[in-house]
């Protein structure tokens, strides 16, 4: 049983998930036979599995509080590594459940018991959550984690775990808003995996260095990066990868002027979701997603002046935007409608249900209050919602000087 347990953790290591899920089922078979130590021994591995690669928080913690209830007054040196694994286990689980005061809590009492038996790999596993922990926190002191993580990582020559660590303190930094050494870690992690032909990481790394080569406004370097997220072959099978890699896409392609690379985009993005649904929303993410789909149809149908179905692609947007209760993109959704159909009922709706710098653009826009309209619409700080802004006060005018100024505008967004 014992090496069965010890062939699944290296089966997990080689993300060979199947094969350690098998050899963890043969161990299951010895349980009744073990004693109590190997049985924790045995519970912690199928924990660590479940949580660190299938994210089941509840199976997770089940099997955690089982271990430790097995070490309960044992003394061995055995003993304490299974308790520091079992509380490791439990910091993993309060992490995926976002309760991250007690994910702290555990992970440092297991970090305490793993530095002091001197097991350098655990030691690192245990400092990388602690700092994912604290990154979700924004703490800058997750750093000192990451760093001394892959101090570890690099000691024992482990290219893949290093180029990981090096991606967390990539999202750290990103966090905190430090873009260009994010940027860097994030090359960094692909400097190291690129020998290893490692694609587990690849995909989040190229969708990561693609958002924050968009935020700097670096459309072309960002598209670059989200399509080799797209082509991972870790994604390939995995369907809401798929939709937010094609989202991102959409979203970049539009401020390239790319308009039927993001029309076919939007349209394997929009399959794929229904293959998800099966039609119906359920989770949040899906109303969510679906709202961001109907926005893009309206804007790439509004920049190709089909107007009538923008106005639809927007109302839709409103609409499962709505159902999801997401307030903030039902008001999105309604202030882009507002301008279409110039109607200041629709604009004032928006606003009282999220006065933004967007909904309050909408609502000068139809009052014919240009001035004060681009003043706002500058706060959201997104040239392409700019152009689009100006190609509206030419259909709200007949003003073709707006018209020129839009295309100006998102010709530089091109280049």
């Amino acid at each position: 049983a014992s090496t069965l347990a010890k062939r699944a953790r290296t089966h997990e290591r080689l993300m060979q998930l199947d094969d350690a899920q098998r050899n963890l089922d043969q161990a299951d078979l010895l349980f009744s036979a073990l004693d109590p130590v190997s049985k924790a021994g045995l519970l912690n591995a199928r924990a660590t599995l479940l949580g660190t690669y299938f994210r089941d928080a509840s199976a997770t913690t089940q099997l955690a509080h089982k271990a430790l209830d097995m070490l309960e007054g044992k003394e061995s040196l055995e003993a304490l590594a299974e308790r520091g694994n079992a509380l490791h286990n439990l910091g993993l689980a309060k992490w995926l459940e976002q309760d991250l005061g007690a994910a702290e809590t555990y992970l440092r009492q297991a970090l305490e018991i793993r530095r002091a038996l001197g097991d350098l790999e655990k030691v690192g596993d245990t400092l990388q959550n602690l700092g994912l922990v604290l990154t979700d926190q924004v703490k800058p002191e997750a750093r000192d984690f990451f760093e001394e993580t892959l101090s570890i990582r690099e000691r024992l020559g482990n290219l893949s775990n290093a180029a990981r660590t090096h991606a967390n303190l990539g999202l750290l930094s990103w966090k905190l808003g430090e873009l260009i050494e994010a940027e860097q870690h994030y090359e960094k992690a692909l400097e190291r995996i690129q020998p290893i032909g490692e694609a587990v990481i690849a995909h989040a790394v190229y969708n990561n260095l693609g958002a924050i080569r968009f935020e700097q406004g670096n459309f072309r370097e960002a598209r670059e990066a989200y399509q080799k997220a797209l082509s991972s072959p870790r994604i390939a099978t995995s369907k809401p990868s798929l939709i937010m890699f094609r989202s991102n896409l959409v979203e970049v392609e539009l401020r390239l002027g790319l308009w039927q690379d993001a029309q076919n985009n939007l349209d394997m993005g929009m399959e794929l979701l229904q293959q998800v649904t099966n039609g119906t929303p359920s989770a949040d993410a899906h109303y969510f997603q679906l709202a961001e789909f109907h926005l893009f149809r309206g804007d790439i149908c509004a920049l190709n002046d089909k107007l009538s179905e923008a106005a639809d692609a927007f109302q839709s947007a409103s609409s499962v935007a709505r159902a999801g209760h997401r307030t903030d993109r039902e008001a999105f959704a309604l202030s882009k409608l507002a301008r279409l159909r110039d109607s200041a009922d629709v604009a004032r709706q928006a606003v009282t249900l999220a006065d933004t710098p967007m909904t309050r653009a909408a609502l000068y826009a139809v009052e014919r209050d240009f001035d004060s309209a681009q003043r706002e619409i500058r706060k959201v700080n997104d040239p392409f919602e700019e152009a689009r802004l100006l190609f509206d006060f030419a259909l709200l005018t007949k003003d073709q000087d707006w018209h020129a100024k839009a295309s100006t505008l998102l010709e530089h967004l091109r280049n």
